[in-house]
């Protein structure tokens, strides 16, 4: 899971500037997991091959009215940033955080923080499977979803057909931006 960012996102991509695979980064991202792992305001949805490699991941995090206000920036803020992680990573987070805040309120929803497929398993339908697995989950306890794209904006509000809709575009960014996708109460009025 810890390798996950290097092989689902190519060099050319946003995300391994922001979040480069080096060993302090790894060791971030395995006490990340760990910490998401012991959380149980926290889901890791992981997709694997075959022969057991992790090929797909999703992380989701619960925040709703009665969240401690530390837990406001999910899993990924529990761990301090290293200096390896470029510092546009913090601005952003923040960022997402005052968005998060201003478009989801009180409301509950599951913030989903990453999202990656192994370059070498893409358009098999992994990313599919675990959105709808992590909607799934968002339903059963009548929870929205938030979550801020680099590059898939189009794939969630209009490929998957699953209920998300656009809120903002990312300026000068034709394919990233936030999506949310209502709770199922909003969604069935």
């Amino acid at each position: 899971m810890t390798t996950m960012v290097p092989r689902a996102f190519g060099p050319d991509d946003f995300l391994p500037q922001i979040i480069p695979d080096t060993p302090l980064v790894q060791q971030w991202w395995t006490t990340t997991y760990e910490n998401a792992l012991q959380d149980p305001a926290s889901r890791v949805l992981v997709a694997v091959n075959s022969i057991g490699q992790t090929v797909g991941i999703l992380t989701l995090h619960y925040l709703g009215p009665e969240s401690p206000a530390s837990a406001s920036g999910g899993v990924t803020l529990t761990v301090p940033l290293t200096p390896d992680h470029s510092p546009v990573l913090a601005k952003a987070f923040q960022g997402m955080k005052q968005e998060r805040k201003e478009l989801m309120g009180g409301s509950p929803h599951y913030l989903i923080e990453l999202v990656g497929v192994d370059d070498g398993y893409k358009s098999f339908g992994i990313g599919r499977g675990l959105t709808e697995r992590a909607c799934e989950i968002a339903d059963e306890s009548d929870a929205g979803i938030f979550l801020q794209t680099s590059a898939a904006r189009d794939y969630y509000t209009k490929k998957l057909q699953l209920g998300f809709r656009e809120m903002r575009r990312e300026e000068g960014d034709e394919s990233g931006g936030t999506v949310v996708r209502p709770r199922k109460s909003e969604r069935q009025q």
